[in-house]
């Protein structure tokens, strides 16, 4: 399974920096162009921050995921990982935010990384 994510990452990083139209395209954009063919089926940890959203649409990677169409189809989101501030931005830094929680539009458990704590992750 290792594998398959060091795979997966690689080759995010390598057609991310594909330029589409004259400029980089993302890699949540190269994603969605394949169907998300990468991540059917597969129990999904997603790492991302406030600017995980697409371009064109700005609906953050995780709604996307989350819509009903792409759990029909085998997407399954266990777990998000967030830097400090929590992927939509709402967590405060040293202001005592729990580490963990649960975020409220996706039913997901979120673990975001705390400066106080920052090998929580």
């Amino acid at each position: 399974m290792w594998i398959k994510l060091i795979y997966l990452f690689c080759l995010l990083v390598v057609l991310g920096h594909l330029l589409v139209d004259g400029r980089v395209q993302l890699g949540n954009e190269v994603l969605r162009e394949l169907n998300f063919s990468y991540l059917l089926d597969c129990r999904t940890t997603v790492f991302s921050n406030p600017s995980g959203c697409f371009p064109d649409s700005m609906i953050h990677i995780i709604d996307e995921l989350n819509q009903e169409n792409w759990r029909q189809k085998g997407v399954k989101i266990v777990n998000i990982l967030a830097p400090e501030h929590g992927f939509r931005g709402d967590r405060q830094a040293e202001h005592g935010d729990p580490d963990q929680y649960i975020d409220k539009p996706t039913g997901k458990s979120l673990v975001y990384s705390n400066p106080n704590n920052p090998c929580y992750i």
